[in-house]
């Protein structure tokens, strides 16, 4: 079974291969819950059974923190780039769209 990332960051199957009912089971909770993580800023409680069980599991939305800069030109994300041990070069903060985009915007690390 694989997966792909949609536009909106959910997961989403690639291919439509036999599931058991425990991995069926599975995967639409793992929908719901990836949904309502990226649609509520709240926190919010989902109640679900599991074997004759009531569970209730809380989620809560991260939000980015507030020293990771976002893109200059695209308003994504950043993430720290390092050198490796030998490189020389500084660190620096690099758009995570660059493999899909080919945005190329950076900040210095402060």
């Amino acid at each position: 079974m694989s997966f792909k990332q949609g536009k909106n960051g959910l997961l989403k199957r690639t291919e439509k291969p036999q599931l058991t009912r425990k991995e069926n089971k599975v995967l639409k909770l793992q929908k719901r819950l990836d949904k309502i993580a990226a649609t509520s800023s709240e926190s919010k409680t989902i109640i679900t059974r599991r074997a004759g069980e009531v569970v209730k599991k809380k989620i809560v939305k991260s939000e980015p923190l507030k020293q990771d800069p976002l893109c200059p030109f695209c308003k994504a994300k950043m993430e720290l780039k390092q050198p490796k041990v030998g490189q020389n070069w500084k660190p620096f903060w690099g758009c995570t769209n660059f493999k899909k985009t080919g945005c190329k915007g950076s900040v210095k690390q402060k």
